[in-house]
């Protein structure tokens, strides 16, 4: 599938901060969790089943010792390390768990306030260059813009037109009115659209529609 090949925004930074927390991508269970003390806090993504008897990891709890930060399964206590790797036994302290004993991870990176996650285990065989980093976003590490970060949002339409409501400033009036928009004030100037650098998507410039509260918020 192509789609496990890409990288996809799963939820704020801000959310994962002590314990471990469930979410999904592409009908794959995750459980995210942040090895703190380690490649600035660094955040793992695995497969939210634990391999000895299927428990959910995000039911447990990381624990930090002298051996480092580890994710601890909430039903026989298996720790695990940030590689994935099973550490610890707690019913048989002195086993050396095996290499298979291993959770499932996949690609996990940071960018713009948002964890990123790809469905590849972070060993596989290179992509392409453009698939090597979550795609770049120039305003996201610019400190002039402010960034907004809300959802999700489940909604029944189509990919298409979700974009196409964003691109949309004429429905402000009625959809938002007294917030993004008045109904009075319908007008918008929609600017010009040109091509982004070396095809980059688009660039819209001098987009104006009336909006009287937004900046109260914004």
């Amino acid at each position: 599938m192509i789609e496990q090949q890409l990288w996809h925004p799963v939820i704020a930074s801000h959310q994962v901060r002590e314990a471990p927390v469930a979410c999904a991508l592409l009908g794959q269970p995750l459980v995210l969790w942040r090895e703190q003390g380690h490649d600035e806090h660094r955040v793992h993504a695995w497969a939210d089943q634990c391999p000895h008897r299927g428990a959910r990891l995000s039911l447990g709890r990381v624990l930090i010792g002298l051996h480092g930060a580890r994710l601890e399964c909430p039903y026989h206590g298996w720790q695990f390390g940030g590689a994935g790797r099973c550490q610890h036994v707690p019913a048989a302290p002195d086993f050396v768990p095996p290499p298979a004993h291993c959770a499932t991870v996949f690609e996990a990176q940071e960018r713009h306030g948002l964890v990123w996650v790809r469905l590849r285990p972070p060993a596989a065989q290179p992509l392409a260059a453009g698939l090597s980093e979550p795609p770049a976003f120039a305003p996201g590490d610019d400190p002039a813009w402010r960034t907004v970060l809300c959802g999700p949002y489940d909604l029944n339409t189509s990919a298409p037109r979700l974009v196409e409501n964003f691109l949309d400033l004429s429905h402000f009036g009625f959809v938002h009115e007294g917030w993004l928009g008045e109904r009075g004030h319908a007008q918008v100037q929609t600017g010009t659209v040109e091509e982004g650098v070396d095809g980059a998507g688009l660039v819209v410039r001098d987009a104006r529609a009336w909006q009287p509260r937004v900046a109260k918020y914004f």
